[in-house]
Formats: C-alpha cells, structure tokens, sequence
C-alpha cells in the first residue's frame, strides 16, 4: 500500500473518531469523504479492504472466539464485520492487536462485552464500513448535474470485499494452549464455551 494513502486514511479515522466516536461513525466518515475527490475516494475503500484483510489471520481469530464465546465462537461473518471494527478503532489499536491479539484485553470496548453488554451499540461488528465509500460517491454525484454525474463511472475499487477466510499458516489452538496463548481474554470471557481453533 502505498505509504500516502495509508497516512491519509488512519488521519481521517481518527479524525472522524474523535468527533464521533462509534455512534454516528460510518455516517460522518461518508460525509467526510465526499469532500474529497472520487479517486481518493476510491483509494481509501481499496485502503481499508487492504487493512481488512492484513488482520484476516488464524491467531486473532482464535481470540475472537473468546471474545464471542456466548455464540460458541466467532463466525466467518462475524470475523469478517470484527475486522473492520478493528479499523475504525484506529491505528494504534489495530497494530497493537495485530502484533498480539490478547491485547484484545485492554481495550475498554471489550471490556464492556465482557461485564456482558453485548447491546447493537457495543457489538464489535461493523460491517457496514465496506459501503462509506460508495455512499461517499453518491455525495459526490449529488453535488453535480443530473447530466454529468450520468457520465461518472463508479470506481471498480468499490467491489473489492475483505477476504473470507483468514490467511496464511493455520494456527490450531485447543482449550489448554488457547488459556496459555490468551491470558487475559481468558480470564475476561473463560474458555470453556469458546471453539478455539
């Protein structure tokens, strides 16, 4: 990814994060890149999707598994839906939990699941991230006149999707190396209950 548009793309979540927080984020990214124009637009859905899919990996969703215990694991659209919350958690998160998915444990938001708030405003799903940029274009079509926006082709960026399946070496924890490899989120959500991979 080229280094710009990464930048670029972790300043405006954070950005827009720090206005928002979680509840109106998705809406207010949307209006936020529909200041900006359609190839910028088009580089950060190809950004993010990129970024998806750098977490798409055996180990965190191991630990995912623990997070969502109480629906015996995390499914493969959960996981999906998990990694951009990920995202739009920004970039020190997003790192910090790449590097080593326990550190789940730290953050507040989890920590909010595991007193048992599992409420739509504290699931850690946000699947709805894969269309901001497509509505951040139709706030661009809508500035213009019927007759040039006709002539605007969507950017074929927009199809890309995250990954379905995670990447790499499969990694197989059973309930014994996941409580070792996992600490925290074990002791915040147990084990027992959890399809660790």
């Amino acid at each position: 990814m080229p280094r710009d548009d990464v930048d670029d793309f972790w300043d405006l979540v954070e950005q827009v994060r720090t206005r928002t927080g979680r509840a109106g984020f998705s809406d207010e990214l949307a209006r936020e890149l529909g200041r900006r124009p359609i190839p910028r637009i088009a580089r950060f859905h190809a950004t993010m999707m990129r970024l998806a899919d750098r977490a798409a990996r055996w180990e965190l969703l191991a630990a995912a598994d623990l997070v969502f215990a109480r629906y015996e694991g995390c499914s493969a659209d959960s996981f999906h839906d998990f990694r951009l919350w990920l995202v739009h958690l920004g970039r020190d998160v997003f790192e910090d939990v790449l590097a080593d998915p326990d550190a789940l444990a730290e953050l507040p938001e989890i920590a909010v699941l595991a007193s048992g708030d599992w409420s739509n405003a504290a699931f850690p799903a946000m699947g709805e991230l894969c269309g901001v940029a497509e509505q951040a274009f139709e706030i661009v079509l809508g500035r213009l006149t019927a007759a040039v926006a006709a002539t605007i082709v969507e950017p074929a960026e927009f199809e890309q999707r995250p990954c379905e399946e995670p990447c790499g070496r499969f990694v197989s924890f059973g309930a014994e190396e996941g409580r070792a490899r996992f600490p925290r989120l074990t002791e915040m959500f147990g084990s027992e209950h959890a399809a660790l991979r």
